[in-house]
C-alpha cells in the first residue's frame, strides 16, 4: 500500500476508503476551522484569527495511521475604529467564505464588549 483514497465528509471527518476491504483498517481523521474574535474598545484591535485543525489518515511503516495532528493559522485580520454593528456583517462574511462555510465554528471573546455582540452574531448566522 503506497497511496490512499480520502473521503472528506460535510462534518470534517476525514476516512480512508477502504473500498469495503474487510482486511482494510478505517482510520477516521478530522479537518476542522475554528475562527476566534477579541472584539477591542474604539483605539484598540479587534483581532479575527481562523484555525485550521488537521489530523488525517496516512500510510507510515506499511500501515494506516493518523498523522500528528497540526494546527495552522489560515487567516488573521486585524483593524480599530469599526463600529460593532458593522463587525457582525464582516464576521457573517467570514464564516461563509470559503473554505469556512458550514465547516467551523466560531469564539467570541466573552468578556466586556463580546457580550453583547456575540448575542447578535450568533442570531445573524442562524438565521
Amino acid at each position: 500500500m503506497t497511496e490512499l483514497t480520502l473521503i472528506e465528509r460535510p462534518d470534517g471527518t476525514i476516512v480512508n476508503d477502504t473500498a469495503n476491504d474487510p482486511g482494510s483498517t478505517r482510520v477516521t481523521g478530522h479537518r476542522r476551522y475554528f475562527v476566534g474574535v477579541d472584539l477591542a474598545q474604539q483605539m484598540d484591535f479587534t483581532a479575527v484569527v481562523a484555525l485550521l485543525d488537521e489530523q488525517i489518515p496516512i500510510i507510515r511503516d506499511g500501515r494506516v495511521v493518523l498523522s500528528d495532528r497540526s494546527l495552522t493559522i489560515c487567516y488573521a485580520d486585524r483593524f480599530r475604529g469599526i463600529s460593532y454593528p458593522s463587525i457582525v456583517p464582516h464576521l457573517a462574511k467570514v464564516m461563509t467564505a470559503k473554505p469556512f462555510a458550514g465547516r467551523c465554528k466560531m469564539t467570541i471573546d466573552g468578556t466586556g464588549l463580546g457580550r453583547p455582540v456575540s448575542a447578535r452574531v450568533s442570531f445573524h448566522l442562524i438565521c
